[in-house]
This record gives C-alpha cells, sequence and structure tokens, in this order.
C-alpha cells in the first residue's frame, strides 16, 4: 500500500475517536487513541522532536520545554499534556510542504510538529498497534515501516 492511501485510511479509522491515555518520553510525546500502552488495537501518535500543544490561546507545552533535567518540572509538563487525554480527534492533516503533522481536538486545542532540521530522516509516525506497522513523516515525504508480527504460539 503506498503511504498515501494509508494515510487516508488512518484519517477514516482515527477521526471521531478519543484519546485514552499519552505518555511523555524524553521529549517525545506519544498519544494512544483507542488504546492504552501495551494494547494490541488502537493506534499511537508519536511525535518527535519537535512538536507543541496548543490550547486556545496559547501554547501549553512543547518539547524543547521537556528537555529539562529537573524531574520535578519533567512533571508538570507531562501533567500540562493530561488535557488532551478524552478528547476526541476531529482533524488530522499533513503540510504538503514540509510532512508536519496536525491533530487537532474536538476542544479546538491541537499537537503539532514542526521541522528543526530538513535532513531529520523521522518526525511523527502513527502505529496500527494490530499490525505493528507505522506510517511515518519526514520533510522529505511519506513512508512505511513494515513490523513483521511473532508467531504465535
Amino acid at each position: 500500500m503506498k503511504p498515501e492511501q494509508w494515510w487516508a485510511d488512518i484519517k477514516r479509522q482515527n477521526l471521531g475517536r478519543s484519546v485514552r491515555d499519552k505518555r511523555l518520553v524524553a521529549n517525545s510525546l506519544l498519544i494512544y487513541i483507542d488504546s492504552e500502552p501495551g494494547d494490541k488495537s488502537g493506534y499511537v501518535f508519536w511525535l518527535e522532536p519537535t512538536w507543541h500543544y496548543c490550547g486556545h490561546e496559547r501554547v501549553i507545552a512543547g518539547s524543547r520545554q521537556a528537555q529539562t533535567d529537573d524531574e520535578e518540572e519533567f512533571h508538570q509538563i507531562a501533567d500540562a499534556l493530561l488535557g488532551i487525554v478524552g478528547l476526541t480527534l476531529v482533524e488530522m492533516e499533513i503540510e504538503a510542504r514540509t510532512f508536519d503533522l496536525k491533530v487537532t481536538f474536538e476542544d479546538g486545542s491541537y499537537v503539532k510538529t514542526f521541522v528543526a532540521d530538513p535532513n531529520d530522516e523521522e518526525q511523527w509516525h502513527i502505529t496500527d498497534n494490530a499490525t505493528e506497522h507505522q506510517l511515518y513523516g519526514s520533510p522529505r515525504g511519506l513512508g512505511i515501516h513494515e513490523r513483521r508480527l511473532k508467531p504465535g504460539p
């Protein structure tokens, strides 16, 4: 399947679905759509640095801010991201020239990646937990990582 076709499928399957969890891993943001860590269904949106989470009036959190070595400050940033948990995805778009990903929620807030280095190999990916396949975006375009599932017992 071509990446553009899979992107259309991912949009169709995720719009109207809810964020069930989020994780901040170093300064990468993981958003779990109809899934939680370890689930074999649903999707995970992984935003590599650089990204930001924007509310109605201002930016609430960003990946550079999460680069802190201060554990208390890191937890405050992670807590600020709790605002997306429980929200429904209403729009998903990829910017045509940069391939930045923007995911908008029902309350109008959004998360968005932005290119910091045009040579980055990946700035985001979306994992289908059932197949472990990933659609990814980089400043050069879209691609697919196909994962082989381990055989069952």
